[in-house]
């Protein structure tokens, strides 16, 4: 019988922090893009789902339900659908292509309405050098039957004329809504139009922060803290990270990455930060880079350049997915599991979801954000280390669910999670067993006899009989014919045990001297303690603690019997 000590009870497992989300945050949870493909998140892992009745190289956009994960409505900027794959009501003619190629970078960014929740703003920008602009449409999933449909006289309402093809929706501080952020073309300014209760802006946040090329291909991203923005220059072979105030809508202090981006696309394109906020990733379609953004100033950030991969390679959309890993459009996704770990830890892989037959493409939708959303909690895990002592008895079963029987120092790893162990250093010690002997003394008391239990291991020792329920600390005991268990236990509260059966028979009690006969020396034995008292008092065969004329007259009725 083995138990632990209870002095040394195992502590709770010690998790490492990842996002703290206030209210259900599943609209992220299904992807429809490039050529009729979908990804399921509401899947462990996520899987793949086709035959969506999209075409789009680029630009995709789609949005899910905060609650279920189910897919709500999805886009090419051109073009909405509804879950079932049919064309919305009021929904085609949108402004994210105006030539009808279907190429703008971000064809369309959802979010949230301010106020309304099952309303959905539908931005889009057209390609770079054509009019449509950046434009905004409502969605309203009350309509068609719970389908939605785009709200007429709510369709393409010009926003801003730029011919960029860049724009990103951030969380503002406030709680109460969103800035639409995009560029201008050529320039080095960006304007950010609160998104609020009130609509959208028409008078933006203007931030002429020098530096930027202004170019129109490539990916505008916000970090998971709200508080930079990033964006991938096709043509001019670099990216560029800027400091994000999301409470006035703020661009400052750019950090230009001319790293020699010169791949498949010409230059950058897809671009994402870690969960953390302190790595970000820069495709330019040949190869992927990693930058950590926390080695210091613009110089030290560009020696900090990590070439995840580049072999063959064609990623171009990059974008962070609900379980925080980041995806690769690459013909289909690839998936750096571990984005928060610098250099080979980030832990990229092909093939990210089973069995997929399509997708291509070079877009990705775009985070969906809803009113409230806070900053990602997602600081890279450091490895949290503690020290624990722990005696047990014969073996003890690790948190991580190994199985210890030697005493020993151990390291135990008990969750792993993005490239962070929580670690017990197990100081394990696992005394011996107590072990025993059991010897029997017949003695003439009835039916019963006396056995004598002699332990050896850490005492002072508590002896049990486990099926009468006796104990005492002498190790000795009365018992009849039978089978017991016998248990002892030492000073450590670890107990040995082991079956025993009492050689004692009881077909012929009145057999004093056990030689098959009741006979002549048996009376003679009686005789001699004819009258003793006490519990077990010899010859007492009636258990009335004294040798009387009752126990002779039970003897007399069975003189001359044999005992076999």
């Amino acid at each position: 019988m083995f138990k632990h000590l209870p002095f040394a009870p195992w502590t709770a497992l010690l998790l490492c922090a990842f996002s703290h989300e206030p209210m259900a945050q599943n609209q992220n949870n299904f992807w429809v893009y490039g050529y009729q493909a979908g990804i399921d998140f509401n899947t462990t892992p996520p899987s793949f789902q086709g035959g969506f009745a999209i075409q789009a190289p680029e630009g995709a956009a789609s949005v899910a339900d905060p609650v279920t994960g189910a897919l709500l409505f999805y886009t090419d900027g051109a073009t909405v659908w509804t879950a079932a794959n049919t064309v919305m009501p009021n929904g085609t003619g949108l402004f994210g292509s105006s030539s009808g190629q279907l190429s703008s970078t971000t064809a369309a960014v959802i979010c949230e309405k301010p106020g309304s929740p099952n309303q959905y703003y539908l931005f889009t920008i057209d390609e770079q050098f054509s009019t449509g602009g950046l434009r905004y449409s409502v969605v309203d999933m009350n309509l068609n039957g719970g389908l939605g449909a785009v709200v007429a006289g709510q369709k393409n309402i010009a926003v801003f004329s730029t011919t960029a093809e860049k724009m990103c929706v951030v969380p503002n501080a406030q709680g109460t809504g969103f800035w639409l952020v995009t560029h201008d073309l050529p320039g080095d300014t960006f304007y950010a139009f609160a998104v609020t209760t009130l609509g959208v802006s028409t008078n933006p946040v203007v931030s002429t922060v020098g530096g930027t090329h202004g170019n129109g291909a490539g990916h505008m991203k916000a970090s998971a803290q709200f508080d930079r923005i990033a964006v991938a220059n096709i043509f001019f072979q670099d990216a560029e990270v800027f400091d994000f105030n999301n409470a006035t809508g703020q661009l400052s202090n750019p950090i230009i990455l001319n790293y020699p981006f010169n791949g498949a696309a010409g230059g950058t394109y897809g671009i994402e930060f870690s969960c953390s906020g302190a790595l970000l990733y820069v495709s330019d379609g040949s190869r992927l880079v990693q930058f950590d953004l926390n080695a210091g100033n613009q110089d030290a950030i560009l020696a900090s350049a990590y070439v995840v991969t580049s072999d063959s390679f064609s990623c171009y959309g990059l974008q962070r997915g609900p379980d925080q890993k980041i995806y690769i459009s690459n013909g289909v996704l690839d998936v750096i599991n571990s984005p928060n770990a610098y250099g080979l830890a980030c832990d990229y892989a092909s093939g990210a979801i089973a069995d997929q037959s399509s997708g291509g493409g070079w877009g990705l939708p775009h985070t969906v954000y809803r009113v409230g959303d806070q900053p990602a909690d997602c600081e890279p895990c450091q490895p949290i280390t503690t020290t624990l002592s722990v005696a047990a008895c014969g073996s003890y079963l690790a948190g991580d669910g190994t199985t210890y029987t030697t005493s020993g120092n151990y390291t135990i790893a008990l969750q792993t999670a993005d490239g962070c162990d929580s670690i017990v250093q197990l100081a394990l010690t696992i005394p011996p067993l107590p072990t025993f002997d059991v010897d029997e003394l017949v003695q003439g008391c009835g039916s019963q006899g006396q056995v004598v239990i002699t332990a050896t291991g850490d005492g002072p020792f508590t002896y049990s009989v486990v099926a009468p329920n006796q104990s005492n600390a002498t190790g000795v005991f009365t018992l009849g014919p039978g089978t017991y268990t016998i248990e002892v236990t030492d000073n450590n509260g670890c107990t040995g045990a082991q079956t025993y059966t009492t050689s004692l028979v009881n077909t012929c009690p009145s057999d004093f001297n056990s030689d098959q006969m009741v006979g002549v020396s048996d009376l003679l034995l009686f005789t001699n303690a004819y009258g003793c008292l006490g519990d077990c008092c010899p010859f007492d065969l009636n258990n009335d603690n004294i040798a009387s004329v009752a126990d002779l007259l039970i003897f007399i009725s069975a003189f001359g019997a044999v005992c076999d």
